[in-house]
C-alpha cells in the first residue's frame, strides 16, 4: 500500500485500526531516488523512518555545507557522542550516514 489510509477491521470482536503511508524516495543518499519498500512498521520504527525522512528534506532544503541535526536524527544516524542539543554536521557525513541508515527501509 503506497496511499495514506486508514483500513479498519475486526478481528476476534475487536476493531484493528491499521494506518498505511505513501513514502516519497530519498533524495540525498548515495543512490539517490531509493524508494521506501512496502512493509510493516511497529510505532518505534515508523518514528525512525519519518526521522530520517526529516534527515533527508533538511538536506533538499539546505544546501549549507554544515547541517544542524537534533540529538534524535544525530541518534538514528548513530552519529559518534551524540549532543543532547542541535550541533551542526559535515552534509557529506550526514549523506554517508543517512545512506546506512535507510538500508532497511529501502529497495
Amino acid at each position: 500500500c503506497n496511499t495514506n489510509e486508514l483500513i479498519v477491521s475486526k478481528h476476534n470482536g475487536q476493531e484493528i485500526s491499521i494506518s498505511t503511508k505513501k513514502f516519497t524516495p530519498f533524495f540525498n543518499a548515495t543512490f539517490p531516488q531509493m524508494n521506501v519498500q512496502i512493509q510493516w512498521l511497529n510505532i518505534q520504527k515508523t518514528a525512525e523512518l519519518n526521522t530520517l525522512i526529516d534527515i533527508d528534506n533538511s538536506l533538499v532544503n539546505n544546501k549549507n555545507d554544515k547541517i544542524p541535526l537534533t540529538l534524535a536524527q544525530q541518534k538514528v544516524l548513530n552519529v559518534k557522542n551524540p549532543k543532547t542539543f542541535d550541533s551542526r554536521y559535515e552534509r557529506e557525513l550526514i549523506i554517508k550516514n543517512l545512506s546506512r541508515a535507510i538500508q532497511d527501509f529501502v529497495k
